[in-house]
């Protein structure tokens, strides 16, 4: 299976990768390289993470990643909902907690730590009209009033 579109449908639509596994398929999974590792953390045996454009072992069949709710016969109540699915590699993890100053004792109080991520790809948004890049992006002036709300906020705004 082959991630398309933004990072973030690969993001939301990986959670189908461990189904087939689970149902015995030795899956190979072609990803943008920024995902690769995150991707490696999927619960699936023997699972196969490529970048994009590489060399990729023999298989025999080949699904778009966002074609597998429906290969699935995937249903609103029936969306594969296990979380987590996906977990920060350590090395990345203690990165983080170390740049956040994150304590590791888990004894301070803190206020919820949130990531947000407003408008979708630079380069789509070249591509889109006009009329569909309203329904990806949202003002950041919009967000003002979530903003105030007590949080420690984190841009993941590429």
């Amino acid at each position: 299976m082959h991630a398309e579109q933004g990072l973030g449908d690969g993001l939301q639509f990986c959670r189908y990768v461990p189904l087939h596994a689970a149902r015995g398929a030795q899956v190979i999974f072609e990803t943008p390289p920024a995902l690769q590792a995150l991707m490696r953390t999927l619960d699936a045996p023997g699972l196969t993470v490529a970048a994009d454009g590489e060399a990729l072992p023999d298989f025999d069949l080949y699904c778009p990643l966002l074609s597998l709710p429906e290969a699935f016969g995937t249903r609103l109540e029936a969306i594969p909902s296990a979380v987590p699915y996906l977990h920060a590699p350590e090395a990345a993890a203690a990165a983080w907690r170390e740049t956040l100053s994150i304590p590791t004792d888990g004894a301070a109080e803190r206020a919820p730590r949130i990531g947000l991520c407003w408008a979708g790809s630079v380069k789509q948004a070249s591509e889109l009209p006009q009329a569909r890049l309203a329904l990806r992006n949202i003002a950041l002036a919009q967000l003002a009033p979530l903003l105030a709300l007590p949080a420690q906020w984190h841009s993941l705004q590429k």
